[in-house]
């Protein structure tokens, strides 16, 4: 189950503002999906810390597009941009996350839409993209992802390192045992892609 790590909310600050469907998208791709990184992403630097609150905002091309959850490696889901990349200071990344949990917050107190949002999220068909590749079905049936589909090398040479070197980095099965891969030569399973992805660190 996903730690959403949300902080506590400064009491007595009303909801001033409905949030429509995007930004329960955002919210659960940030929650359960990994960004794409496996391909170049939109990069964004500058930065609207907003009053307790109210989502943080960046500048994607000429358009202001809220914030609405962060990952350690910098990449920012928003509503109605997709996600994109923070290559600004660091410092500035803490603070756009510490701003998205109080956000976060009033998004879980519009309990109707909260579940609304979930309930939509949860049908939804399987991913055909997961991290930035294409999902593919291997003859065996099994989801995969084609390696070298990644367009980015550093992204590349780090999952070819863990495999090469059958670092214990995709997680446990049921039984405590490190889960591997066992889909075709250049191929990973596309669970284990997610769950390497969704921890990538950069």
């Amino acid at each position: 189950m996903t730690d959403l790590n949300l902080t506590p909310f400064e009491e007595g600050i009303a909801m001033t503002k409905v949030f429509d469907d995007s930004y329960y998208t955002a919210f659960f791709s940030w929650a359960f999906e990994p960004p794409p990184i496996a391909k170049p992403a939109t990069e964004v630097v500058a930065v609207r810390i907003n009053p307790p609150g109210q989502f943080p905002e960046v500048f994607v091309g000429d358009v202001l597009v809220p914030v609405i959850g962060t990952s350690a490696a910098g990449w920012l889901s928003t509503a109605g941009a997709g996600w994109c990349r923070f290559v600004g200071d660091r410092e500035v990344l803490d603070t756009i996350a510490t701003t998205c949990n109080a956000g976060q917050k009033l998004l879980l107190e519009d309990y109707p839409s909260y579940e609304a949002a979930l309930r939509r999220h949860r049908i939804r068909a399987d991913d055909i993209e997961i991290g930035g590749l294409p999902v593919l079905i291997l003859d065996s049936g099994l989801r995969a992802v084609r390696l070298a589909d990644i367009s980015l090398l550093d992204v590349r040479a780090a999952i070819y390192s863990d495999l090469n070197n059958q670092r214990p980095v995709f997680g446990a099965d049921m039984e405590g045992a490190p889960r591997t891969n066992t889909a075709a030569p250049g191929h990973l399973d596309a669970e284990l892609w997610w769950f390497w992805s969704r921890n990538w660190t950069g």
